[in-house]
């Protein structure tokens, strides 16, 4: 079963807890001590529905030998499930915890192109510019924001070149990577079609400093960050990170290897350097899918403003988008970075929101899509998770 068509069933399933959280009394089974609503002011969530999903959690990470996973499920009402298990740091034993904090990797790309939407609205930037309005010397000026926003600049991802690769440890500035990812355009596409591209986002971020006046990681912050009191989320390698993030790990075929130092944060730059929480990611994606950050017009240009990508999934202005049936459309962003796994999901129809993360990604594959070539079985660590959840 693919992975989306998990999450799928799983929010439909959490859409039915809207049901029962509105009527059951039992305590509100959330621990999330970071809440920004007190624990016992929000309605309940079913206290069974919730312990499963918590005990399911543990087995995944058993099943599995996974180092850790947190998860947070809130319902149209409010009601919040949220539970972890395993452990944010193996080599000292420390056990994970709801509040726990990730590199959250392209789920910053989100945020990114929130940034940019809202200077669209201010007139300090057009969709239909092209780049060459604020980087006249980068090879390609034709290619417009919005073919950055939805991937379909045809750029070469920079990311890959092996020269950044044997210094990815190394701390580099936008304009380095700018260089690097404008060396590498040799092989380019036309624009038009689809193709991932961390340049991109990139780019982005050179364009918001340019607009702006500011700074990419200045102007999320000023925005986004500290508006909504997102107080568990850093644009890490920008700014100080207050308290520690999880470890994260990579499975090398003999056991799990520590990745967290092994790419520094500003090589990902605007294309993935941010630290969060399953919480504040939750209300970050709750409030920007309910019209709480961009205007109308730009969050239905957000959505709506996209491409395919494979059947059923499309890929608009920093967020996909895929057809809920009876639950409306499902809207979500990914962050697969080495050591770590983040996926936040929203579904219009039942109004809830899921956010995930495992502190791990697996060798050779992505951990979104890794399948096993005999069996066809999904071994991806979150389609595992989410399986499992399912077996309810």
């Amino acid at each position: 079963m693919h992975w989306r068509r998990v999450v799928h069933l799983l929010l439909a399933l959490l859409a039915q807890g809207c049901a029962c959280g509105s009527t059951n009394t039992s305590a509100n089974p959330s621990t999330d001590a970071s809440a920004d609503v007190a624990a016992d002011a929000r309605p309940p969530f079913d206290a069974d529905l919730c312990g499963r999903l918590r005990e399911l959690a543990r087995a995944y990470v058993a099943a599995n030998h996974a180092p850790g996973v947190v998860f947070r499920a809130e319902l149209r009402n409010g009601a919040v499930c949220s539970g972890a298990a395993g452990l944010a740091d193996l080599a000292s034993a420390t056990p994970m915890t709801e509040d726990a904090r990730f590199r959250i990797g392209s789920v910053t790309k989100t945020f990114v192109a929130a940034v940019v939407l809202e200077l669209v609205d201010e007139t300090k930037v057009a969709l239909a510019d092209k780049v060459s309005r604020f980087l006249p010397t980068f090879p390609r000026p034709d290619v417009t924001v919005e073919q950055l926003l939805n991937h379909t600049s045809g750029l070469v991802d920079y990311l890959f070149d092996p020269t950044l690769q044997s210094t990815q440890d190394k701390a580099h500035g936008i304009d380095e990577l700018l260089a690097v990812a404008a060396n590498v355009q040799s092989g380019a596409k036309p624009p038009g079609s689809w193709a991932y591209s961390n340049t991109n986002y990139l780019l982005l971020g050179k364009i918001i400093d340019v607009a702006s006046g500011s700074t990419w990681p200045q102007e999320v912050r000023r925005r986004i960050l500290d508006p909504m009191g997102l107080s568990a989320t850093f644009v890490y390698g920008f700014e100080p990170v207050v308290g520690d993030f999880v470890k994260g790990y990579e499975d090398d075929g003999a056991g799990w290897s520590d990745m967290t130092g092994r790419t520094h944060p500003t090589v990902m730059n605007a294309a993935g350097c941010m630290i969060s929480s399953m919480r504040d990611l939750g209300r970050f994606w709750r409030a920007l899918n309910e019209g709480q950050i961009l205007s109308p017009t730009m969050l239905d240009a957000m959505r709506t403003r996209s491409v395919p990508v494979v059947q059923g999934q499309r890929w608009g202005l920093g967020v996909e988008s895929q057809d809920g049936g009876s639950l409306g459309t499902l809207y979500g962003h990914g962050g697969g970075f080495g050591g770590y796994s983040t996926q936040m999901q929203y579904f219009a129809g039942p109004d809830a929101t899921l956010t995930v993360a495992v502190n791990a990604s697996i060798a050779n594959g992505d951990p979104l899509e890794l399948v096993d070539p005999q069996t066809q079985v999904h071994k991806g660590i979150r389609p595992q998770l989410w399986r499992a959840i399912l077996r309810l």
